[in-house]
């Protein structure tokens, strides 16, 4: 790519303050303007037929501003795969997509030998300045496969259970057995059920150590994680329980711990009989009677089936895939798949995504700063070899990986990140990676733009590359006039860093 020259860059970036100014003021992209799927008509008494509705075309606007919500960012095969097939074939295609990665990323982080390290392997690592660190792989390979995988609606769901289950990484050894939380329980049952998910979170020695289960003992229990499983993996905060069934939860739970260095297995889940609490315990009105730690699995078993239970998680997901604040006609429908498919994920998915509450709200929920970062990198087609650049551009966003220190993981609403310095950042980002000025984050964009000849072929290539369709008039005018006569190719890094700043990247 043609670097861009101080003349260059001062005849271009003259107005550039001015020109993202303007299309900051600029509404997202919004929800589409076709038609919304017909409803059945209720049933009559009538004899009377009633005509079957005629199904209205999904068009490629609704497929391009569902795909933007669900994946990172499309690609151009993906917009071609779901008007090939249809929208609806096309999700029913993501979601039975295997947990795992697919071969292009899995031939990108086979370097990464800790990943596939047990728990034992992990706090016995040796780590002499010569060997990598176990948190520091992990951190580049998830920006790799959220990056490069083509399984994305599945790396979003890896993204949705790391907050859910939220561990920060900078605790003791979670450092090093996070690895084994991503690969165990996160990635293994993103679109599993949500029993499996929420039981082997449990079993978990990161969590063990996280949130101080692994000291419990029935002289002294400690009620950090039983308060968290009840208040954020679960029923949530208003879902009905009480401190009295924290501090009996947390009776059921000691013993469960972590293997110390004299253990059979260091650093993998243990239960020890020894320290467990073997005194009737009732919590939410059921009791429960020295079962050991069959104890703690019937209550992990009732509390993914409980009613609070289901509708936190529901609403937690619409929240996710469609407003920050949740229809509440949604969470009701999201629920009863949950419990009609005793909490089938990805049949929740489905239903969220069929409704007209998801296809309404397309194009209205503000990007967190990972993901607008990841977005950035798929759009421009990006050669990616993540370090301490994207790390701190992260950090400067509010959002470096796995680093959210209390257990409720990273805020899901526009409010905590559309700051004054956050957006700024954004900017700096953009302009960054579109001036290839990022060692760990090569473009050429050119490689978009080669077939146009002026400034406004070259917008329309941009934004169809980035958004999957092409910019409103407003803000095409915006762009047009700050291109001016300047030559396609010297334009070209501007325009698209613009377009990422824009409203209209930045929302999805």
């Amino acid at each position: 790519m043609t670097n861009l020259t101080r003349r260059d860059f001062l005849k271009l970036s003259g107005g550039l303050a001015a020109t993202a100014a303007a299309l900051a003021a600029c509404k997202p992209l919004g929800a589409p303007t076709d038609s919304p799927l017909p409803t059945v008509a209720p049933p009559t008494t009538s004899t009377t037929a009633i005509p079957t509705p005629t199904a209205v075309p999904i068009s490629e606007q609704t497929i391009a501003r569902a795909l933007r919500r669900l994946m990172f960012a499309p690609k151009p095969e993906d917009y071609a795969r779901a008007k090939q097939i249809g929208l609806e074939k096309f999700v029913d295609e993501m979601l039975s997509q295997p947990s795992g990665d697919d071969p292009n990323v899995a031939s990108k982080i086979k370097e990464f030998t800790t990943l596939t390290l047990s728990p034992t392997d992990l706090v016995e690592y040796d780590v002499d300045g010569k060997r990598p660190i176990p948190g520091q792989e992990l951190m580049k390979a998830t920006t790799l496969r959220s990056v490069y995988s083509s399984y994305q609606l599945y790396e979003m769901m890896v993204d949705f259970w790391t907050n859910h289950f939220n561990i920060y990484i900078r605790k003791n050894l979670t450092g090093v057995l996070k690895t084994a939380d991503d690969r165990d329980v996160v990635r293994k049952f993103a679109l599993g059920k949500f029993y499996d998910i929420l039981s082997a979170s449990a079993h978990s020695p990161a969590m063990m150590i996280y949130l101080d289960n692994f000291e419990s003992t029935k002289n002294k229990p400690n009620e950090n994680y039983a308060r968290e499983i009840l208040e954020l993996h679960t029923l949530g905060v208003d879902g009905g329980y009480t401190q009295q069934d924290v501090q009996e939860l947390a009776r059921v739970l000691t013993g469960w711990s972590v293997g110390g260095k004299r253990a059979a297995k260091p650093g993998d889940f243990e239960y020890r009989q020894a320290i467990h609490d073997t005194g009737a315990k009732t919590i939410l009105g059921k009791k429960y009677d020295n079962n050991g730690q069959q104890e703690g699995e019937l209550v992990l078993q009732a509390l993914a089936k409980h009613r609070s239970t289901i509708n936190y998680v529901s609403k937690k997901l619409v929240r996710r895939f469609v407003a920050d604040d949740p229809p509440q006609a949604l969470i009701a429908k999201a629920a009863k798949t949950f419990t009609d498919s005793d909490g089938d994920i990805p049949k929740v998915m489905k239903t969220i995504i069929a409704s007209d509450e998801f296809r309404a709200s397309l194009g209205q929920k503000f990007k967190r700063p990972y993901e607008f970062i990841v977005s950035a990198l798929r759009v421009t087609n990006a050669q990616v070899d993540p370090g301490n650049v994207l790390n701190n551009y992260l950090n400067q966003m509010g959002q470096p990986l796995f680093q959210w220190g209390t257990p409720d993981g990273y805020p899901d609403e526009a409010a905590a990140w559309a700051t004054t310095n956050g957006m700024l950042t954004r900017w700096n980002f953009a302009l960054a990676l579109c001036n290839n000025t990022i060692r760990e984050a090569k473009v050429d964009l050119t490689a978009i733009t080669k077939d146009a000849t002026t400034i406004d072929v070259a917008i329309d290539l941009l934004s169809m590359a980035f958004l999957g369709e092409k910019l409103p008039n407003e803000g095409k005018q915006i762009l047009t006039k700050f291109g001016g006569s300047a030559n396609v190719k010297t334009a070209t890094p501007m325009l698209a860093a613009l377009i990422i700043g824009s409203p209209y990247f930045q929302y999805r």
